[in-house]
């Protein structure tokens, strides 16, 4: 069986860990590696389109920096506002998955909304999501451990398992091509 070798575009254990994991449900014999990707878009994306853009640059990014790779794998998480909910934005994380033909496809994990606190000091103070998370936590580099999801949840979710399911769902055309009607690769 040939290897499959995937370049996720972020050297975070946790994003790294997760597509491992992701990808190995389906493709048993995948190797998958880090790389550091820029994006050009803030260190703290905001909406969609950032996080969108952020997914696919981190992607395509890495596929251009690991030369033998099948895939490569972009994973942004970011604030999004959302209305009738007590702080009025959720988290939010996007997968892509780019190949060699340019097809990209994309997946999302369950989304989670963030305390008042947390959304007023990124909108009043220009800071990161991870930093406010950190102090009230107490956990230095949460986002490389189990996630402001597994502070919130008292770690019954993490973000090893909500990155899995972003990468999962992305996966998602690609073990079905005939219901996508994508050719097989």
């Amino acid at each position: 069986m040939t290897m499959l070798l995937v370049a996720v575009g972020s050297k975070n254990p946790v994003k790294v860990r997760a597509t491992r994991s992701a990808f190995r449900a389906f493709f048993p014999s995948s190797r998958v590696v880090g790389v550091s990707v820029e994006t050009g878009i803030p260190p703290q994306p905001v909406g969609w389109d950032q996080i969108l853009e952020g997914a696919v640059k981190r992607a395509v990014g890495a596929l251009e920096k690991v030369e033998r790779s099948v895939f490569g794998v972009g994973i942004e998480a970011g604030i999004v506002p959302f209305p009738k909910t007590v702080s009025g934005y959720f988290d939010a994380q996007l997968a892509a998955i780019a190949d060699r033909d340019g097809l990209i496809t994309l997946g999302g994990s369950p989304l989670f909304e963030y305390p008042l606190e947390v959304v007023e000091e990124v909108f009043s103070k220009g800071v990161e999501v991870e930093e406010v998370m950190e102090r009230i936590s107490g956990v230095q580099q949460i986002g490389e451990k189990f996630g402001a999801i597994g502070f919130l949840t008292k770690k019954h979710y993490t973000r090893f398992e909500i990155t899995k399911m972003a990468v999962v769902a992305a996966l998602i055309p690609r073990v079905n091509p005939c219901l996508y009607r994508l050719r097989r690769n």
